[in-house]
């Protein structure tokens, strides 16, 4: 088909925000996610547990619950729906360790439930291929992150006000720092990061 006649794909907003343990990722999340909400957009999440094992995978469902024994008694998929909200937790799901994968899934809900969804923010992922927004709040966090081999980093984050952390930290990196008293620079600049996927 030729291109002027290809219908138009949409582009998707996804992004990753890392940063080590208790570096104040879901905080941030939590800020970007009430800011694109307001500015009307439609945002889902997937977050990574780096605390779930195989041994320790049920800490999500309340202990005891009828849920919880009805998956320990081997039920593949679980959905718990109440009110207007629902659940699923699928167990052995081999999507687990691909982002691309999870978010496609997010997306194609969204659009079963006839709705469009604008932005899908990730927390976690860090060796994914989403564009990343990492969290720093000192030069040994820095360290950290540049030994883990990070790609498609956009922007970095200090928690501190400017003026009390040093972008010194940053050695290496000459992109964007945002700090907690410019976050509305941060949120529309990160609103260019839309891509294209093969599967929107």
């Amino acid at each position: 088909m030729p291109e002027a006649q290809r219908p138009h794909k949409p582009s998707l907003l996804c992004l990753s925000i890392i940063g080590l343990h208790n570096a104040g990722k879901t905080t941030l999340a939590q800020a970007l996610i009430q800011d694109w909400v307001r500015r009307g957009l439609k945002v889902a999440v997937v977050k990574r547990d780096g605390h779930a094992t195989s041994f320790h995978r049920n800490d999500w469902e309340k202990q005891g619950s009828d849920t919880q024994l009805l998956s320990q008694a081997g039920a593949t998929l679980t959905l718990l729906v109440g009110a207007d909200h629902s659940l699923l937790h699928t167990h052995a799901d081999p999507d687990t360790g691909d982002v691309l994968a999870l978010c496609r899934r997010l997306w194609q809900h969204s659009q079963q439930l006839g709705g469009n969804l604008d932005a899908i923010v990730v927390e976690g992922f860090k060796h994914g291929p989403l564009p990343k927004l990492a969290v720093v709040s000192s030069k040994q966090e820095w360290i950290g992150l540049q030994q883990a081999g990070i790609h498609n980093l956009r922007a970095v984050f200090l928690r501190a006000p400017r003026g009390l952390c040093d972008e010194d930290w940053l050695v290496g990196w000459t992109g964007p720092v945002y700090h907690i008293d410019n976050l509305t620079e941060l949120w529309e600049q990160a609103l260019t990061w839309q891509t294209t996927w093969n599967w929107v």
